[in-house]
């Protein structure tokens, strides 16, 4: 697994909280917004996956970031019965030199880095998504939810943050996109659309043309045996004109009778998709802000 040259789903410390960066609970529109902050240039964390901790999965990992130095070091941490803890791996990232160290239980071996390390600071235009608060009485800490891109120096990711409002220390970090590949996956697959495309045009075109002349040839063989059939079938026509005229005055009744079924469906449907639209945006409003679901 390459940390800086894969995918990134990361959730940084599990908490309950919701933004609202229009309308405090009192009613009153929150008219203070905050700057985009600094993080502290070191610090270390403790990451907890969501999607897959849990008590049979007890995974860590502990983060470890110097920008000072240009340092990051990840252990993947397994929380054992008895308390203690098994350090399964460590990747440590030397942005100095662009290399980075894997170490496990099967050796060590080395990588290059390929994408620059996560900015200390938040960019003039990071989105605020607003305010809210960790914990309870005096161990109660006021947090600011922040969103922004990265799509400099082979980036291309989202992220979504949220800092303690005093000091920027951050709680909460979800990371998603590519980084060492310059490019988002949605751009690399027009390219190879359109070569895929470019290169089997060219190739139907050929068949196309040795399927018109077999065309042809076989609409030759259906008109002759076309003929043959009005020959033997021409009186049993004429009987059966009368019976489809009856058929068709039924048929104009029934297709009425259709429509009129078709039209309450339709607006069945359409109150249907109101209303699914309705829930949606309420569940969107009360979590965690709009702008963390666009991973």
């Amino acid at each position: 697994m390459d940390v800086y040259n894969s995918i990134l789903v990361n959730i940084y410390l599990v908490f309950c909280a919701f933004f609202d960066n229009a309308e405090s609970l009192t009613g009153q529109r929150n008219t203070h917004q905050p700057k985009p902050c600094c993080l502290p240039h070191r610090f270390q964390a403790i990451v907890v996956p969501v999607a897959s901790f849990s008590v049979d999965n007890r995974k860590l990992v502990r983060v470890t970031r110097d920008w000072d130095n240009g340092l990051q070091i990840q252990e993947s941490i397994l929380l054992l019965q008895d308390g203690s803890e098994s350090v399964e791996y460590k990747y440590i990232s030397d942005f100095q030199h662009m290399i980075q160290y894997i170490s496990s239980k099967n050796g060590c071996r080395t990588q290059k880095i390929k994408s620059g390390m996560l900015e200390p600071c938040m960019p003039e235009n990071a989105t605020y998504l607003g305010k809210s608060y960790i914990g309870q009485y005096d161990s109660k800490a006021d947090i600011d939810g922040w969103y922004f891109r990265r799509t400099d120096k082979n980036r291309n990711i989202e992220m979504t943050i949220a800092v303690t409002s005093d000091r920027c220390v951050p709680v909460m970090e979800h990371i998603t996109g590519t980084l060492g590949e310059g490019e988002s996956k949605d751009e690399r697959r027009s390219e190879v659309d359109d070569d895929y495309s470019k290169h089997y045009s060219d190739d139907d075109d050929d068949d196309d043309d040795d399927d018109d002349d077999d065309d042809d040839d076989d609409d030759v063989d259906d008109v002759s045996i076309a003929h043959d059939d009005d020959d033997n079938n021409s009186n049993i026509k004429n009987d059966d004109d009368d019976d489809d005229d009856d058929d068709d005055d039924d048929d104009d009744d029934d297709d009425g009778d259709d429509d009129d079924d078709d039209d309450d469906d339709d607006d069945d449907d359409d109150k249907m998709i109101i209303l699914i639209q309705c829930l949606l945006n309420h569940l969107i409003r009360v979590s965690f802000g709009v702008k963390l679901f666009h991973t």
